[in-house]
């Protein structure tokens, strides 16, 4: 795992963990909430993690535009409270920039 950061929304300045096994990208609520982005209104999911536990995502932001110097990155992202990070960027990220670690 790799760490890198980068501006969210041109308003909050955050590190964000690479995983190329992760199939979401994903954010605690809590940044979320210091975003004050407005959330998609589908319908929760469930997360199953690598230990297997299952835990409830809230809701996805579905355009959150990421900020590394020049370049500007879009993705979707899920919200839980229940993850032991503050954000992970998975397959998502990877694939809108075709890109390995």
């Amino acid at each position: 795992l790799q760490i890198i950061e980068s501006i969210i929304e041109d308003t909050l300045q955050c590190e964000w963990i690479l995983d190329q096994g992760a199939q979401i990208c994903i954010m605690r609520q809590d940044i979320w909430q210091d975003l004050r982005a407005p959330l998609n209104p589908d319908g929760a999911i469930l997360l199953e993690t690598v230990n297997t536990s299952v835990t409830k995502i809230i809701r996805k932001l579905p355009c959150v535009c990421l900020y590394f110097g020049m370049v500007i990155i879009t993705v979707q992202v899920q919200v839980s409270q229940h993850v032991p990070f503050k954000i992970l960027l998975g397959w998502p990220f990877f694939t809108t920039l075709a890109c390995e670690t």
